[in-house]
């Protein structure tokens, strides 16, 4: 008899450290979400290169700047300027060890001026920094303007 008392008393702790972890994950998500407001911010302005302090040191690791300006160019030229973004899925994960820190994936759906995108922005931030834009994808949803002779279809 006395073990069901002691069994949901451990049920109930178990439920109760579930839901504040889950708080910890959404509180991380809006986190996020507000950066990437900074970004779609920055990213309605006139000059491209705007956005480019939101990106962390790690992204220009992989992807040379003056390429990822050009890639942002090449949107701009076919697409025009963001003009609505909205969240549609999110992953929030808290890593430990040599990646420690706290990584989110943003999926938005992207209005530009001419075309709809889905953009794929994986936001994170180590233990003692600040966010940074780690990885950045587009997916032209449907067919999109012809831009200049400079522009590359995918």
């Amino acid at each position: 008899m006395m073990r069901r008392g002691a069994d949901a008393r451990f049920l109930l702790a178990a439920c109760a450290a579930l839901v504040l972890a889950a708080c910890g994950f959404t509180e991380d998500k809006n986190a996020a979400a507000s950066y990437a407001d900074r970004y779609f911010a920055a990213a309605a302005q006139d000059d491209v290169t705007a956005v480019l302090p939101l990106y962390a040191p790690r992204f220009f690791i992989t992807t040379p700047r003056a390429t990822w300006v050009e890639t942002l160019k090449q949107v701009r030229d076919r697409c025009g300027k963001p003009t609505f973004h909205r969240l549609e899925t999110w992953l929030v994960t808290h890593n430990v060890g040599t990646n420690a820190g706290t990584t989110a994936k943003l999926v938005y759906e992207v209005h530009y001026e001419r075309c709809r995108t889905t953009e794929t922005l994986v936001i994170s931030r180590p233990p003692d920094g600040d966010f940074g834009i780690e990885g950045h994808s587009f997916h032209m949803n449907g067919s999109a303007p012809a831009g200049s002779d400079r522009t590359t279809t995918t």
